[in-house]
């Protein structure tokens, strides 16, 4: 199942009023460490408790996001790209900070990317943290995105796990202690996008790296907006 075989979404995604912090059905999400597991969400399946940062953290938050969207070449470049296929994005609208126990997370009910303000640890972390959620937010205006289907959501986290930074060599070197070079990248993918499977839905590990691989093939070649892997 690759996103361009789905059916091709209108060329603008209407706007929707901004969602509360509160709990939300999370359908897309950036995993904050390789050990997180369903025991990081609540006790309703594909559910999770958001709340709202301290003004302060706020702030400081928003400014980070704002300089990021400026200044980050990955997160300007899928600016640019949502923009260009007519789902333009409002980064003080669209873009919300909260805290939550994973990196990020994308609501396709609100066209919104939440940025977890307690997990992200330096602009280089909330820059790919974006930059995963915005290929959702890609995924999600070109081709309608079922993300309750789970092969349509393994597959759009294959692409964010592959194109985001999540398994840029820096990552999986320095940050994770994972050493392979021979195909680490995809094993990294694979490990990654499972993980936000796990995260997101009331699913074991094992069924959720089947589906990983049931979808990859296709999935991570679909590289778009990318002309390749960065």
């Amino acid at each position: 199942l690759v996103m361009s075989t789905l059916s091709r979404l209108q060329a603008q995604a209407q706007q929707r009023p901004c969602r509360p912090c509160s709990q939300f059905r999370r359908l897309a999400a950036s995993p904050a460490a390789d050990n997180a597991s369903e025991g990081d969400t609540s006790s309703r399946p594909g559910r999770i408790n958001f709340r709202p940062c301290e003004p302060e953290a706020l702030q400081k938050c928003q400014e980070r996001v704002a300089r990021v969207c400026r200044q980050a070449p990955f997160v300007v470049f899928m600016l640019e790209k949502l923009k260009d296929i007519g789902c333009e994005v409002d980064v003080s609208r669209h873009i919300v900070c909260e805290q939550c126990p994973m990196n990020g997370a994308f609501d396709p009910e609100h066209n919104q990317v939440i940025v977890c303000e307690n997990q992200v640890y330096s602009d280089v972390n909330l820059a790919n943290t974006i930059t995963h959620e915005l290929i959702h937010a890609y995924d999600h205006c070109r081709a309608r995105v079922d993300f309750t289907d789970l092969r349509h959501l393994a597959c759009t986290e294959v692409r964010a796990a592959s194109l985001s930074g999540d398994c840029f060599f820096s990552n999986e070197f320095f940050n994770r202690l994972n050493f392979g070079l021979k195909a680490q990248h995809q094993v990294c993918v694979k490990r990654r996008a499972a993980l936000s499977v796990t995260t997101v839905r009331n699913i074991s590990s094992e069924d959720a790296m089947r589906i990983v691989n049931e979808v990859f093939d296709t999935c991570f070649k679909d590289t778009a907006p990318f002309d390749r892997i960065p």
